[in-house]
C-alpha cells in the first residue's frame, strides 16, 4: 500500500506515515529515481531520446529525469519550440 493511500485512509500527513514506517524498519521506497537507472538515463538522453520518451520507457516523471541529469552534470538540450496547431479563424 502506498504511503499516500495510508495517510488518506487515516487522515494523517504522509510524513507522519513515513516516519512510523521507518521507525519500525519497514522499507519505504525513496522518492526520485533508482540510482541504478542513472547510467541508462544518461545514455538514452545522450543518444537523442527526449525526457518524455525516457520517462515513458522507465516509468519516471520527465521532471525527475531532468533534475537527475542536471545533478549528474549532463548538459541539457534546449527544448525545440512547440508548434502551434493551425486553428480555424472565425469568419468576419
Amino acid at each position: 500500500m502506498k504511503v499516500k493511500a495510508i495517510a488518506e485512509k487515516y487522515d494523517v500527513n504522509r510524513w507522519t506515515v513515513r516516519q512510523h514506517l521507518i521507525r519500525r524498519e519497514i522499507p519505504v521506497r525513496r522518492r526520485g529515481i533508482d540510482e541504478t537507472l542513472i547510467p541508462k538515463v544518461i545514455a538514452l538522453y545522450r543518444a537523442g531520446n527526449t525526457l518524455i520518451e525516457i520517462g515513458h520507457q522507465l516509468g519516471v516523471n520527465p521532471g525527475t529525469l531532468r533534475n537527475t541529469l542536471r545533478n549528474e552534470g549532463v548538459e541539457l538540450r534546449v527544448a525545440a519550440p512547440r508548434s502551434r496547431s493551425a486553428r480555424p479563424h472565425a469568419a468576419d
